[in-house]
């Protein structure tokens, strides 16, 4: 949209923005919630802005200068990572080793660690910056100048993937640069799109089976007991998942009836009371937590048969026992008492506190081990229907006796480890324990026991050496 001040006396409209001639000072009395005059006007697509508002358009110039130079850091921080993976890698430093890609899987380790976010996240970042200064300079050079925004780089790089020719790549690369200097990020991916594909060397087909590889599953925690599930799969079975969820909720709806309302309380008397939307989680939940792969022994995924999902659980043992629906549960207003508890595969007794209300007991709510908190319904549940519950205890003056005399830890020093790590433990990943190995610090071979003190979960991408 094009944003215009209203004309003074004698003087024409100009575009929002600072005047040739206005000098912006280092501080503008900008107030907290501007109001626009009684005479502003809409006509077309310019908003007129009534006297006054040249403060406000100083303000935005600001901001525009700021996004400008932040770019110009971006583009500097993308050169400093390219190089220094490419310097890493090559062997250039006796800090991580002669292996290449154990340098290169250390670097990614301490600058994860340096820049407070997880080893896979600073992965990408380097690959990202290798990949946009090697492949698209001319891209790199505009969000250093101030011209796009790296929302415009990852987006003209990513659309650019299906071009291996380094002589129609930059052509790629010019034609999308030209159009994003005037449109958003967002459309700008539909015409780099068309443009990478009359310009590319490979067939759609050919896309759509690299593409097709990297399918795959995710959890996004949202916090409040929730996460987001997504998956990447091809869109027909994406629409066909969709579609048949949406032909089971309108069973589900028509089989309840008609909905109808409680006159005086306008609560729901009959009928089924979740919406589509809930009804395509719950039941695409359900199939996935106990539906079963194909049965026939030649089919791929016969192996998959019977297995079913396995999570452990932290409850405390006052919020397992609690059955009070009135009683508070809070994370925040805890006194931790001794740990000793019981629960679904593991729980902790922490203890209660009183919470800031009088006469308002606050218990410690349920815990996905390696996760965050869960509700305290659920977790009971679940604590009834597990097939045994192990007891934790995880205070130190209990002299709990963990340790063996073999290289691979027993049963319950797996299970404790387990449960006390909850994660990989390498600074900032988040994959669960289960999905780890049992690592030892010092190694076996030289002499470390085989205790807890000297075992942590680490993945595959967490095993530095």
């Amino acid at each position: 949209m094009e944003h215009m001040f209203e004309p003074s006396a004698g003087e024409g409209p100009h575009l929002l923005g600072v005047p040739a001639d206005h000098k912006v000072p280092g501080q503008s009395p900008i107030p907290a919630n501007p109001t626009r005059s009684a005479d502003s006007a809409v006509a077309g697509n310019a908003v007129l802005f009534g006297p006054g508002d040249e403060e406000a358009a100083a303000a935005i110039a600001r901001t525009v200068v700021i996004r400008q130079q932040m770019g110009a850091l971006q583009a500097q921080e993308l050169h400093e990572f390219a190089t220094l993976a490419v310097w890493v890698r090559a062997g250039n430093t006796e800090l991580y080793g002669c292996d290449p890609s154990i340098a290169h899987r250390s670097l990614v380790a301490d600058l994860a660690a340096a820049h407070r976010v997880s080893d896979r996240t600073m992965g990408r970042r380097l690959a990202d910056a290798e990949r946009f200064v090697t492949d698209y300079p001319a891209a790199v050079a505009a969000l250093e100048d101030g011209r796009i925004d790296l929302g415009h780089v990852r987006v003209i790089a990513d659309h650019g993937l299906p071009i291996q020719d380094d002589t129609a790549r930059a052509v790629y690369e010019q034609v999308v640069l030209d159009k994003a200097a005037d449109t958003t990020p967002g459309r700008l991916g539909r015409y780099a799109q068309r443009a990478a594909a009359t310009r590319g060397e490979v067939t759609f087909q050919q896309r759509y089976d690299q593409a097709y590889k990297q399918r795959r599953v995710w959890v996004h925690d949202i916090g409040d007991g929730l996460s987001e599930l997504g998956m990447t799969v091809p869109t027909v079975l994406a629409e066909g998942i969709l579609d048949r969820l949406t032909q089971q909720a309108k069973a589900i709806t028509g089989a309840a009836g008609a909905r109808t309302l409680d006159p005086d309380t306008g609560d729901l008397v009959t009928g089924e009371p979740r919406s589509y939307d809930q009804l395509r989680t719950d039941l695409a939940c359900e199939l996935l937590l106990t539906g079963q792969p194909t049965g026939c022994e030649d089919a791929p995924h016969h192996a998959g048969i019977g297995i079913r999902a396995e999570i452990a659980v932290v409850i405390p043992a006052l919020t397992l026992l609690n059955t009070d629906p009135g009683t508070d549960t809070d994370a925040t207003d805890t006194d931790t008492g001794a740990d000793t508890s019981t629960g679904t595969n593991t729980a902790r007794d922490t203890g209660t506190g009183t919470g800031t209300k009088p006469g308002k007991v606050r218990l410690e709510p349920p815990t996905l081990a390696g996760k965050g908190p869960i509700d305290p319904a659920t977790a009971r549940r679940l604590a009834a229907d597990a097939p045994r519950l192990t007891r934790l205890l995880t205070h130190p003056v209990t002299g709990m006796a963990l340790t063996a005399d073999t290289y691979r830890p027993s049963a319950k020093l797996r299970r404790f480890l387990r449960l006390r790590d909850g994660r990989c433990r390498q600074p900032g990943c988040t994959r669960s324990a289960g999905r780890c190995d049992i690592d030892h610090t010092i190694p076996a071979e030289t002499g470390g026991p085989t205790v807890p003190n000297n075992l942590a979960h680490l993945c595959r991408g967490g095993l530095l050496r």
